[in-house]
C-alpha cells in the first residue's frame, strides 16, 4: 500500500499519500482474502447500510476508514470512493467465482470495462490523484472530473498489461481481462495483449 502510494501519489501532501496507503493496505488485503470473507463481503452493504458492526476487523476497519473520505478528498470524490468501494466489494466475490473467464456475446464488449472498473478499484484511485487539500473541489472539480473516466481507463489498462504474465502463469488466479478480452474478440493472448497496448496509449494521449 506505502509502494504504489509514494509512486503513484508522490505529488499529494503527506496527509493525503496516508489516507491513500491505508486504503491501498485494506483493499489488497481483502482482495487477498476474497475466499475467507466472501460471505461476509456479500452481506457487506447490508450491514454498513443498517448501521450493524461487521464482524470482521478488517471490513469494520475499511468502514470506519471510508467515513474520512469525505473530509480528505472533498464531498463528491468521497462519494465516488464510497461508491467505488462498495462495488469493488462486491464485484470481488463475482470475479471470484469465474475461473474459466467470462461468456460474453460479442455485443457484449462494453461489460468488460465496465466489471473491470469495479474489481479493479478505479474510481476510487482516480479520485485519489484530487484532493481537498490541494484541488479543493468548489476551484477544480468542474475541470478534472472531467479527466476521471479517462484516468480509470488508464489505471486498469495499466494493472492488466503489468500483471499478465503473473496471471497466465499462476494456475490459481482468475483469468484476467486480456484473457477475456481474447476470448470475446476471438483472437490470441498476444493479438490481445497488443491491443490493450496501443489503446493504453491512446488514452495516455487524451489525457
Amino acid at each position: 500500500g506505502i509502494k504504489i502510494t509514494t509512486l503513484t501519489y508522490s505529488f499529494l501532501s503527506p496527509a493525503a499519500q496516508e489516507a491513500i496507503a491505508t486504503y491501498a493496505s485494506y483493499v489488497i488485503s481483502i482482495d487477498d482474502l476474497i475466499t475467507e470473507l466472501s460471505k461476509e463481503l456479500e452481506t457487506y452493504t447490508a450491514t454498513l447500510t443498517l448501521g450493524r458492526k461487521h464482524r470482521h476487523t478488517l471490513l469494520q476497519g475499511l468502514t470506519n476508514h471510508l467515513g474520512d473520505q469525505c473530509r480528505i478528498f472533498g464531498p463528491f470524490g468521497g462519494d465516488m470512493i464510497v461508491k467505488g468501494t462498495i462495488e469493488f466489494l462486491s464485484s470481488a466475490v463475482i470475479e471470484a467465482r469465474q475461473t474459466e473467464g467470462l461468456f460474453l456475446p460479442k455485443d457484449a464488449g462494453e461489460y468488460l470495462n465496465f466489471f473491470r472498473a469495479k474489481t479493479g478499484v478505479a474510481e476510487p484511485f482516480a479520485f485519489f490523484c484530487f484532493p481537498e487539500d490541494t484541488y479543493p473541489e468548489t476551484a477544480y472539480l468542474d475541470t478534472y472530473v472531467k479527466a476521471v473516466p479517462s484516468i480509470m481507463l488508464f489505471l486498469g489498462y495499466v494493472n492488466d498489461i503489468l500483471s499478465f504474465y503473473k496471471e497466465e502463469a499462476s494456475p490459481t488466479d482468475s483469468a484476467g481481462f486480456i484473457h477475456s478480452h481474447s476470448k470475446l474478440h476471438t483472437i490470441s493472448l498476444a493479438q490481445s495483449l497488443r491491443q490493450i497496448t496501443r489503446e493504453t496509449v491512446q488514452v495516455v494521449h487524451q489525457l
